[in-house]
């Protein structure tokens, strides 16, 4: 009975919450602990994770595991004026271990290196009734309410069924407590302020086309909040799937084409090989040719279209690039 309790705890609470993060690639998790959840579920085997936690056994357990990407023995005070970027941030039962005034500094920074971010925490204070390991980090240091995260514009649920239940976290009767807290369990997902657990949630939602901020489009990609959000969300998965979509294609070679304009599309290619040096993009560029070599070759529609466009080129007179280098990735220019 207790296993299954345990388990139905596990899918209703850490399930819900983790599935949210299914879109996301990049996962950083604060606090690992020596028992993640994202382990247990299997995300570290799907996802590209990267864990914190300050108790060097707790690092030392995951790491023999071998799933995450990367794990990082520290405080998480120390990192949180850091600059991450991922696309999901995971704190799950950390932020009651933080100072109050380290906490919020958290809860705002962590809007700054993901686009979705979930945080679990106790209703208020609880004693250190978890500390069975010597975990000498395992003391709760603040105490949290719903009307904390709405400050910093978190969306608040509650969950683990109403708080009266439990004294200082632990049921006040296993199997009776623990089957009245998953009946409580949706009335406190309505009403945090009378559940044991809150669960915060913070998604960035970038507009584009918001020009509040920056007049031009090239500012608005490269600065202030649309940085991460075009490089993680619009431009990876962009090149990814030109990428994918690119190996799908055969090589063209002169050989297996027939048009003239086709074949000069092929000089240009192997010409722009022998310039880039940027191996990381070669993939991309590689991908981007063999798309529009064959749609040029073999469909009409986009050949019209590429040879209008070229022509419209011509005539609007096209400014060179100027005798200079583009990058230190281009030879064009080497000595």
């Amino acid at each position: 009975m207790k296993e299954f309790l345990r388990n139905t705890y596990n899918k209703l609470f850490y399930g819900r919450c983790l599935n949210w993060l299914n879109d996301c690639n990049r996962i950083l998790e604060l606090g690992c602990g020596d028992g993640s959840l994202l382990v247990k579920k299997g995300i570290t085997k799907k996802k590209k994770v990267v864990g914190i936690d300050i108790y060097q056994p707790h690092i030392n357990k995951l790491k023999e595991m071998g799933e995450y990407e990367r794990l990082i023995c520290g405080d998480i005070i120390i990192f949180i004026e850091r600059s991450w970027t991922y696309e999901g941030i995971v704190c799950m039962d950390v932020i009651e271990h933080l100072p109050k005034e380290d906490g919020i500094r958290l809860l705002e920074n962590m809007k700054r290196w993901g686009s979705k971010i979930i945080v679990t925490t106790p209703n208020g204070f609880t004693t250190n009734y978890q500390n069975k390991t010597g975990n000498p980090y395992e003391v709760h240091r603040s105490s949290w309410c719903k009307e904390d995260f709405l400050k910093h514009n978190y969306k608040v649920k509650g969950s683990n069924g109403l708080k009266w239940l439990r004294k200082d976290g632990v049921l006040r009767w296993y199997v009776l407590g623990g089957i009245l807290s998953i009946i409580t369990w949706p009335i406190v997902r309505l009403f945090p302020e009378y559940a044991c657990y809150l669960e915060a949630t913070y998604e960035n939602k970038v507009d584009m086309n918001d020009s509040s901020l920056y007049n031009y489009i090239g500012q608005r990609m490269l600065r202030g909040p649309f940085r991460k959000y075009v490089i993680d969300i619009v431009k990876y998965p962009l090149m990814k799937a030109i990428v994918a979509a690119g190996k799908r294609y055969p090589s063209p070679t002169k050989e297996n084409t027939v048009k003239p304009n086709t074949h000069k599309l092929i000089d240009i290619r192997d010409k722009f090989f022998e310039y880039e040096r940027n191996e990381q993009r070669r993939e991309l560029f590689k991908a981007a040719f063999n798309i529009l070599i064959v749609e040029y070759e073999h469909d009409g529609y986009y050949t019209d279209r590429f040879n209008w466009i070229i022509e419209k080129i011509k005539e609007l007179d096209w400014g060179d690039r100027g005798r200079r280098p583009i990058s230190a990735f281009w030879k064009e220019w080497d000595d």
